[in-house]
């Protein structure tokens, strides 16, 4: 039978069984109060204390007491059994205006949803045909926590609320935001000024990119108390999307009339989840589905300024995202920030890097988070200065596998022979072209030729000499697994070099500006685009490598001002490397004769890659440099090139 409200208590006073029931029930009531929350209690105390702090009337409390001892007292729950099951909002109110025998009105009033039991989350309400023990539901962590021993109504704010700790980190590391960082320090300073309300901000971005520690940095700089939504009981035990829901806005409520505060909810995903087949299939108090037009009014009423920072709000309701004052991205941390970040975190844990920062791997994935959690391993391992190194390589390269992304980028080791433009056979002067860059500071230039012809070397001599960072990116640093994962790897590159003013080098370039009329799937065809439309629009200097020129797409070599040629050595570069090498790491001079005069000059294949590679092998094999052997061993590297060039490939290799 459904029970509606003007008749619900006049048919139990009818039906004798519903008069037995009600009577039972005020008594049974009665015993659980003196059983469960005498006025001597520490949960009594609290619930004193929560009246005097929220200023709830005499009915709300007695409702907020009521369903607490639904929830705790089994004596309760067994005699609710006996009424109707089925209740609506008005006949749950009917009922409890007998049981507790108070004004209908003032029970209305007390679980209206702009009462202060719903508009604080002390209670949760379940807008379907339920039992009245479960219409609604006290948060667990509301009676754990009024259930502390609290000496002031202060000492409940801070039971209740998780005041944030000091940022470690000070405004200057977040200098690549410094935008943001000041536009939002702008705004919560005048909206705590002014006493604005509902004033969200929302701040996004990759895991350990820094997002919490922006928000308490910005706090501690402009003297406001931070307060953070809780996560998880004293027991660890995670807390429901709705409970932390209860949570918030239990800490509005006691921060309403406290100025200079305000509210961090870090994890917004638990609030903001994606809809998904289970949805229906979760309980009511967990789903995603029914709140929304709640939650829009919950981003518009607050009174104390609130943070919500999240991961991904790519899921996000277009109707959620429009009510945020500044929605803002926080993106991974540039080279030189997380140089800067990595020596900080060593300083204030003691720990000597004697120079070793900028010998270590370095990947763009390298988070503050993550650096932070490595150098804390290390302090408490404390494998010395010369381990330490080892160590960072090691935690790092772990944790970047373990979440999808290549290995740290090895800085370059020192080459085994110094470095001279005047052996690279290009079709232009290098020193020309320095002094071109450098007067321009802007410029696109593709290098093109055989592998080993000193493509790498020069971008690295360029940069040094325009005395600007270098960032390296491979195909295997940028490609991504997921559709348009390389896209956005793409922009970040080109976000990250013009940040930081560095040179951008992009090796094996090929593999992303292959001509699109080759292409046969629609993501090779908007992976040319973006990187076309970013090399467009840089502002810095660009040089993209390939050893195979003639795959890239016709559009991407009218983006490159210069196109630089890169050919094996001539026969004096040739002599002049050969006599370099051997100078710098021979045994003896270089002190050639006509025999090996006339032997290096047929070797018309080299490049300064051989050198390297031949001087490799030689310390490998244990040989001695000298001239006998170089010569000896460039030959045969010359003679192996000359097999594969003529070398079919596939079956093409037995015709």
């Amino acid at each position: 039978m459904d029970f509606v409200a003007p008749h619900l208590v006049e048919e139990m006073d009818n039906d004798e069984s519903g008069k037995i029931t009600l009577s039972a029930l005020k008594s049974i009531l009665f015993d659980a109060e003196l059983d469960f929350v005498p006025e001597s209690t520490a949960l009594g105390f609290g619930i004193d204390l929560l009246v005097e702090v929220l200023g709830i009337n005499a009915a709300e409390r007695e409702v907020l007491e009521f369903f607490i001892l639904c929830k705790y007292s089994r004596m309760l729950n067994d005699a609710l059994e006996l009424t109707p099951q089925n209740l609506d909002m008005a006949s749950a109110c009917s009922i409890l205006s007998v049981i507790l025998n108070r004004p209908l009105q003032a029970i209305e009033n007390a679980l209206s949803s702009d009462g202060i039991l719903i508009n604080a989350g002390l209670l949760e309400s379940d807008g379907h045909p339920v039992s009245l023990e479960r219409k609604f539901n006290v948060p667990g962590q509301l009676v754990d926590k009024l259930s502390v021993a609290h000496s002031s109504s202060l000492d409940v704010l801070d039971t209740f609320l998780n005041r944030a700790p000091e940022s470690v980190l000070v405004r200057e590391d977040f200098a690549e935001h410094a935008d943001s960082f000041d536009l939002v320090s702008e705004y919560l300073s005048a909206a705590v000024r002014d006493g604005l309300s509902g004033v969200n901000i929302l701040l996004y971005g990759a895991p350990g990119v820094g997002k919490t520690q922006i928000v308490r940095c910005i706090c501690n700089t402009l003297r406001i108390d931070l307060f953070e939504v809780p996560d998880q009981d004293k027991e660890g035990g995670v807390y429901a999307p709705a409970e932390r829901l209860s949570a918030y806005l239990f800490s509005q409520k006691l921060l309403e009339n406290k100025s200079d505060t305000a509210i961090l909810f870090d994890e917004m995903e638990d609030v903001f989840p994606q809809p998904d087949f289970f949805d229906s299939m979760r309980p009511r108090r967990m789903r995603t589905k029914g709140r929304k037009s709640w939650i829009n009014r919950l981003l518009e009423t607050n009174k104390r300024p609130a943070f919500w920072v999240g991961n991904n709000i790519d899921h996000l309701d277009l109707a959620y995202l429009r009510r945020f004052d500044l929605v803002l991205e926080i993106p991974k941390p540039s080279q030189s920030m997380r140089k800067r970040i990595l020596n900080k975190f060593l300083a204030e844990k003691g720990i000597e890097t004697n120079g070793w920062i900028g010998r270590v791997p370095d990947s763009p994935h390298l988070t503050p988070g993550l650096i932070e959690k490595s150098v804390r391993v290390i302090q408490a391992i404390n494998p010395g200065e010369a381990g330490a190194a080892q160590l960072y390589k090691r935690l790092t390269g772990n944790v970047l596998k373990a979440m999808g992304y290549q290995a740290p980028t090895v800085p370059d080791k020192e080459s085994v022979i110094s470095y001279d433009p005047e052996v690279i056979n290009i079709d232009v002067d290098p020193t020309t072209l320095t002094r071109g860059i450098s007067d321009m500071q802007d410029a696109r230039i593709l290098f093109y030729g055989a592998p080993g012809t000193g493509k790498t070397e020069l971008a690295r001599h360029l940069a040094k000499s325009l005395e600007k960072p270098l960032i390296v990116r491979k195909p295997s640093d940028l490609l991504d697994k997921f559709l348009g994962g390389t896209e956005k790897n793409l922009a970040a590159v080109f976000e990250e070099a013009e940040q930081e003013g560095a040179v951008l080098l992009l090796d094996e370039v090929d593999s992303f500006l292959m001509t699109r009329a080759a292409a046969h799937r629609s993501w090779e065809i908007t992976q040319v685009n973006e990187l076309l439309v970013q090399i467009e629009a840089f502002k810095g200097v660009l040089i993209a490598c390939t050893n195979a020129m003639s795959l890239l797409d016709e559009a991407a070599m009218r983006r490159f001002d210069v196109k630089v040629r890169f050919e094996c050595m001539s026969a004096s570069q040739v002599r002049k490397l050969f006599c370099q090498v051997l100078n710098q790491l021979g045994s003896e001079a270089c002190e050639t004769n006509s025999l090996i005069e006339r032997r290096l000059g047929r070797l018309d294949s080299l490049t300064p890659g051989d050198f390297h590679a031949v001087i490799r092998r030689l310390r490998i094999t244990g040989l001695e440099l000298s001239p006998q052997s170089l010569c000896a061993a460039l030959e045969q590297e010359s003679s192996k090139k000359a097999e594969n060039k003529g070398r079919g490939i596939g079956f093409s290799a037995h015709l």
